[in-house]
């Protein structure tokens, strides 16, 4: 399994609000209500593509990183 299927598969695993939340960087006090609507509207399919392509990003940059500073990070 390669590591984009691995995260595919973790990120399908999630709740649409934990997608949402991660995408955004936390919650923001006071939203509750509309951050439940939001999930209830929200494209599954879409949010999942968007995070997918986040974690991939980031784990490409850490390695990058690792590469070139010989160290773990």
């Amino acid at each position: 399994m390669t590591s984009l299927q691995k995260i595919q598969k973790e990120v399908q695993a999630m709740g649409t609000g934990s997608i949402l939340r991660e995408l955004e960087g936390g919650m923001r006090p006071g939203l509750c209500e509309s951050f439940d609507m939001r999930v209830a509207f929200t494209d599954r399919n879409k949010v999942i593509d968007q995070l997918v392509e986040k974690r991939s990003q980031e784990l490409h940059m850490k390695t990058v990183l690792e590469l070139k500073t010989g160290a773990r990070v």
